[in-house]
């Protein structure tokens, strides 16, 4: 539920970043790594700006009229408490990319006697 909630809150930010641009493309994407799984969701909206970059995870900051502030902080600290990270990925063609990491968890079976 709790990466439901993560994701969903990127979708919804990219969105809104979409919806001010022309051009418009989300991205998500999924590898695995050794010990992680990565996921990014990255759109072709009008991109961060540094000033903004510095402030992303702070609570109660936000570029959106109607926005509180709340959801790249609460995404953050979700991810975290399941041992990954929200990240800022960085884009070389505009937009926005941003990369949640959660350990890969290995399911014990347990054999029948």
């Amino acid at each position: 539920m709790q990466v439901e909630q993560i994701v969903l809150n990127l979708v919804r930010n990219a969105l809104d970043a979409l919806a001010r641009v022309e051009s418009r493309e989300l991205t998500l994407s999924i590898r695995r790594q050794p010990s992680t799984w990565a996921l990014t969701i990255q759109d072709s909206g009008p991109g961060i700006s540094q000033e903004a970059r510095q402030r992303l995870f702070t609570p109660f900051n936000t570029t959106k009229a109607d926005g509180l502030g709340l959801g790249l902080t609460l995404s953050q600290s979700l991810a975290q408490g399941m041992n990954g990270d929200l990240t800022l990925a960085e884009e070389a063609h505009g937009g926005a990319a941003f990369m949640l990491t959660l350990p890969v968890w290995e399911v014990q079976h347990e054999q029948p006697a």
